[in-house]
């Protein structure tokens, strides 16, 4: 299989955008919330101003914990399989719930835990999903202070791939580590990852006290980590492409350095979620163009640091099921697998990145399966050309029951697949909707049903603590 190739930067562009983000982090700093961090920084060669939360990061000492950044990192499902992130691979990463729900009957809601259970067990199914991005939103239907340990406990419940988390408080970030160290058995979670986790800067140029502490909780137990800065072009960072991909480049390098001051064996991910900032409708745009041009960018940035690299591929701005949606999140999928992204993430959401649906879902698989089917390109052989069917017959002989035709009828070398309206009168929304029924009645996923009644007891303990 030959893949195409998309770039965005030439060497020299990355050169410089390297070069900026280590000015920034050497001349301006990060504004550190945490002591305690500051103290890991301090000792690995930062520069703090005293009583003041400013750090400063020389470039040898950026360049040195880039230099002793693991480079070979692999997640593992929770059922043991692994997923190599060297450069040249890819893995998918679908979501199972967000602030609104577009539900084909109801239309927009909030989440419920059935939504949890819905997507997390179709992603399950879906053999181009490789894990599944549990966002810590609290259901409408769950006490908050109980939402981190039943929102897992259905998503554990429903599949046996790997999980990535977004924990939004220390405790969560417990919840998250205990749970899936229940459902690794006896394996290190240093060793055999089943989940990692996101943390964010806040754009331009902060750390939290929050996310301070779960990067120390978790980095000490190496659990992978994706850095994820979010900036809005115009408003948290420069209105300018490579000004965003500069100021984010060097929050990244940050987390990087913070994380080999915390724990030298500590995965990173080079993850970053920027975006533009419509000023005349002041809203952000995660479906515009521009989305995608950083999402190339944020690959050729993530392939100079030899690092594996993460971001959104599915974005669109609209909620609705139209033309707009089709085109965005198709040209979305196009540029991150073509960039060579090795973790995309995002399928079936909707709404600007604060919506989930399973219809999307499932139509944004029957679209990268589709991109498969080209990406294997045309075969060319003897055997493919039935030049000697055409020699043993007459001139107008057709090729309905011939042997080449009955014997690849099945193998893919036409794409029939997936909720694509092909000869039936329904929408492919409406085969996306049937699609997802079937699914979700008739798969049982594979989970360890003793692990599983560990976890619930786990979380019967904690219920009762928190009481």
């Amino acid at each position: 299989m030959k893949r195409f190739n998309v770039n965005m930067l030439s060497n020299d562009n990355i050169e410089k955008i390297h070069q900026t983000s280590l000015n920034i982090l050497e001349n301006v700093g990060v504004k550190v919330m945490n002591e305690s961090m500051k103290r890991y920084l301090k000792k690995i060669g930062a520069v703090t101003d005293g009583a003041g939360d400013r750090v400063t990061i020389p470039r040898q000492v950026v360049q040195q914990c880039l230099d002793n950044s693991i480079k070979d990192i692999s997640f593992y499902s929770i059922d043991g399989k692994q997923m190599n992130l060297k450069q040249g691979s890819g893995y998918n990463i679908s979501i199972c719930v967000d602030p609104n729900v577009y539900d084909f009957v109801d239309g927009k809601r909030g989440p419920l835990l059935k939504d949890i259970e819905r997507n997390v067990r179709i992603g399950d199914y879906l053999p181009r999903i490789d894990g599944i991005y549990k966002m810590d939103i609290i259901c409408e239907d769950t006490p908050p202070s109980i939402a981190d340990l039943l929102t897992l406990q259905a998503a554990v419940k429903n599949t046996t791939k790997n999980l990535l988390s977004a924990p939004i408080n220390f405790q969560h970030a417990v919840t998250w580590y205990e749970i899936m160290s229940i459902l690794n058995g006896e394996k290190e979670i240093s060793e055999f990852p089943n989940f990692s986790f996101t943390v964010s800067t806040t754009s331009p140029l902060q750390f939290g006290e929050e996310e301070s502490k779960i990067i120390e909780f978790l980095g000490k137990k190496g659990v992978p980590m994706i850095t994820l800065p979010c900036p809005v072009a115009g408003m948290s960072s420069p209105y300018t492409l490579s000004g965003t991909l500069a100021l984010s480049n060097a929050e990244i390098l940050f987390l990087i350095v913070l994380a080999q001051s915390i724990n030298p064996d500590m995965p990173v991910l080079y993850g970053n979620g920027p975006c533009i900032f419509n000023m005349k409708y002041g809203e952000l745009s995660y479906g515009s163009v521009e989305r995608g041009m950083f999402n190339i960018a944020i690959s050729e940035l993530a392939k100079y640091y030899n690092l594996p690299s993460y971001t959104g591929s599915c974005n669109v701005d609209v909620a609705a099921f139209d033309i707009q949606n089709g085109i965005e999140m198709s040209a979305m999928l196009f540029q991150t697998l073509f960039a060579g992204v090795n973790v995309r993430s995002g399928m079936g959401s909707i709404d600007n990145a604060i919506g989930v649906s399973t219809e999307q879902l499932i139509i944004g698989h029957d679209v990268l399966e589709m991109i498969d089917r080209m990406e294997k390109g045309i075969e060319v052989c003897d055997e493919y050309m039935d030049y000697e069917f055409l020699l043993e017959n007459e001139p107008d002989s057709n090729f309905v029951t011939n042997d080449l035709t009955l014997s690849l009828l099945r193998q893919n070398e036409h794409f029939y697949k997936g909720s694509f309206k092909r000869g039936r009168n329904r929408s492919m929304l409406e085969n996306a909707y049937e699609a997802a029924n079937a699914i979700f009645e008739k798969h049982k996923p594979g989970i360890d049903e003793a692990a599983i009644c560990r976890v619930d007891q786990y979380i019967e303990r904690e219920l009762l603590k928190r009481r």
